[in-house]
């Protein structure tokens, strides 16, 4: 049973021994709600290296709204999910017009919800943490947490909802931001998805996981193959050593970005290369079996070919916009 007793206290003291500090931990809507999107389906691990970059390039919002959405994938490149980054741009010019119209963020998670790749979630997290509105989220750590200590590991999202109101029940704004921040914590630190530490849970007493564990929290359907994709890139420099490169369109898999042309755009077949390395790269859901052929210069690029010769100067202080195997190959 959820109370402040039993839940809220005990967290938030846990909280403020044993709390991570992360570089994104602020007042600043800005550096939160970035962060919040980077954190969508990428691990901490990978944002700690990413997440300075990113704000040396765009230090403000305004920056962010100025720059062109080849710039934000550009920078966003290595990060995957690529459609976060649209959406990060979109909102960044529709919420500096926000900004500029009302003098400040909004405080209201309605409002933040309403712009681009701002869900329910994200936007409470957002105002919560840096303006002290007592709403509660749910993102994947913190629904394991609530969902396990009320002994619930199968419920609806509109139950684990009603659980988050409940457990944050008695909270002050004054204390949001870091009730937030624990709950979060302890879920990523302490009650892990698998092998969780419950002996070091300061919520373990009062726990419904801990009366009768459950090895799945919440349950995951097993996991059906990938397809496999098979792509025969081709790597061409010119007398300038220019790479050739070809820009995705809207459907495909990076869309926006660039990458190395197909053999079959350069009307060409593999007796004509000569096959250099082999890989697989692997995405949410497919597999890409990537082959790399290197072709001399004196290939005849067809007139009606989609090939760009970009300079791998460009690509590397990340004026153009290119997947990780692409980097990957160039930097090889």
């Amino acid at each position: 049973m959820f109370s402040r007793r039993s839940f809220a206290k005990p967290l938030l003291t846990w909280g403020r021994v044993a709390g991570r500090t992360l570089p994104w931990m602020t007042k600043d809507p800005y550096d939160v709600w970035l962060s919040e999107v980077m954190l969508q389906q990428t691990q901490v691990a990978t944002i700690l290296t990413k997440f300075p970059a990113f704000k040396a390039r765009f230090p403000t919002l305004a920056a962010l709204a100025a720059s062109s959405v080849a710039d934000v994938l550009a920078e966003w490149s290595g990060l995957g999910y690529y459609r976060r980054a649209r959406n990060l741009h979109a909102c960044a010019r529709q919420l500096q017009d926000y900004v500029q119209a009302h003098g400040g963020y909004p405080k209201d998670p309605e409002v933040w919800a309403s712009f681009p790749g701002i869900g329910k979630s994200t936007s409470h997290a957002i105002v919560s943490a840096c303006f002290g509105v007592v709403v509660p989220i749910l993102d994947a750590n913190a629904r394991r947490v609530l969902l396990r200590f009320a002994g619930e590991p199968e419920a609806t999202p509109k139950q684990a909802w009603a659980h988050a109101y409940v457990a944050m029940k008695g909270i002050s704004s004054a204390e949001a931001p870091s009730y937030t921040q624990a709950i979060m914590d302890l879920g990523a630190t302490v009650c892990t998805a698998k092998k969780p530490k419950c002996a070091g849970c300061p919520v373990q007493s009062s726990c419904g996981y801990t009366a009768a564990p459950v090895d799945a929290v919440p349950k995951v359907m097993k996991k059906q193959p990938k397809p496999v994709v098979h792509l025969d890139w081709a790597l061409l420099y010119d007398a300038q050593e220019r790479v050739a490169m070809v820009q995705n369109d809207e459907l495909s898999i990076w869309p926006g970005l660039w990458r190395l042309p197909l053999l079959s755009e350069l009307a060409l077949v593999s007796e004509q290369a000569t096959l250099t390395r082999s890989f697989t790269h692997t995405l949410s859901h497919r597999t890409l079996s990537i082959h790399v052929w290197e072709l001399s210069a004196e290939v005849t690029i067809p007139t009606r070919s989609p090939v760009v010769w970009v300079r791998k100067q460009d690509i590397e202080l990340k004026n153009v916009a290119t997947p990780t195997p692409v980097r990957n190959i160039l930097r090889s």
